[in-house]
């Protein structure tokens, strides 16, 4: 199947990871902004505009759309992934969230509801795909099952959902958090 992925674009090193599993089931993946290259300054209209058509090109090369949501204080964002998952509605391609709803069109009956990234990816990989652990930047480490970052002491929530301060471990720290919970580590 060849899939759109939306999502925060501050989430891109997360989503090259979710690319790389679904590839590795067969998949496509159509969403070029997921290589980092699409980073966006205030009044650059010309970039915008590129960045745009690149992402609606992209959209209408898939057959399905997977908007991978946050938590409503999980971070800056501008809306992107709303405007592409209301065009895929309005395209007729198939749509799935994965991570909280947060409109009303999140709970339209045609609309794919997957809980968690683990959720979603044990649908689309037979379950066969183990993510290593992102470690986006000395404060967060984002958990393949991210619905939003934690910036207090160190967490770890029982249902698969962890979030943790790194300033509170460190490297060897992390990697025998990862080596518990069955993956590695990947440090951005």
């Amino acid at each position: 199947m060849k899939m759109y992925i939306a999502s925060r674009y501050s989430r891109h090193p997360e989503m090259r990871q979710i690319r790389d599993a679904l590839v590795a089931a067969g998949h496509v993946v159509t969403s070029r902004w997921i290589n980092g290259e699409h980073e966006m300054f205030d009044g650059d209209d010309k970039c915008a505009m590129q960045f745009a058509n690149e992402d609606l090109v992209d959209l209408h090369a898939a057959s399905m759309l997977v908007c991978f949501t946050d938590a409503a204080n999980a971070g800056r964002a501008r809306g992107g992934l709303h405007v592409e998952f209301g065009y895929a509605l309005g395209m007729g391609l198939p749509v799935a969230i994965v991570g909280p709803r947060i409109n009303v069109f999140h709970h339209l009956s045609r609309v794919e509801y997957f809980r968690d990234v683990p959720d979603f990816l044990s649908k689309y990989t037979g379950g066969s795909v183990k993510m290593p652990l992102l470690v986006t930047s000395p404060w967060r480490v984002h958990f393949t099952q991210h619905v939003g970052d934690y910036f207090g002491k160190t967490k770890v929530f029982r249902d698969g959902k962890m979030f943790l301060n790194t300033a509170e471990l460190n490297a060897d720290g992390v990697r025998d958090l990862a080596a518990s919970l069955g993956t590695t580590v990947e440090v951005k």
